[in-house]
């Protein structure tokens, strides 16, 4: 089944689902399935999901966006996906209110984050066929 930009309340329901605070987090086979594509422009709220962003960038086309919301968790953030050779070509990481995403309407296909993300913030970000 895919969530797309239309299904609104679905969406949201992913992220909760792939996101938010539950005993056993899904396998990268599990969120991949979920999103139904490899590459493509992949927003990701929280520094917890920081490792998801590496991992698909191992595997995956994606281009990914990262915003944390605080100073220290970027650097950190940096810190990590440098060593994975990621920062600047595959993953880019931001800093800023998580309530503001700092991107353009309709430009990403999609958007992995906490349950808490701001719904009106990842509508606005996902293309018109994009997946939460």
């Amino acid at each position: 089944m895919a969530i797309t930009k239309r299904a609104a309340v679905a969406g949201l329901a992913l992220i909760v689902v792939m996101c938010g605070t539950v005993t056993a987090a899904p396998s990268i086979d599990q969120i991949l399935e979920r999103i139904g594509t490899t590459r493509g422009i992949c927003v990701v709220l929280g520094e917890e999901h920081v490792p998801l962003a590496i991992d698909l960038a191992r595997i995956c086309e994606f281009i990914t966006y990262i915003q944390l919301s605080d100073h220290a968790s970027t650097l950190q953030a940096r810190q990590e996906v440098e060593k994975y050779g990621f920062l600047g070509t595959r993953i880019y990481i931001d800093q800023g209110d998580p309530r503001r995403l700092h991107l353009a309407d309709n430009v990403a296909d999609v958007v992995i984050g906490p349950a808490d993300a701001s719904e009106a913030e990842v509508l606005r970000v996902l293309n018109p066929q994009g997946k939460a």
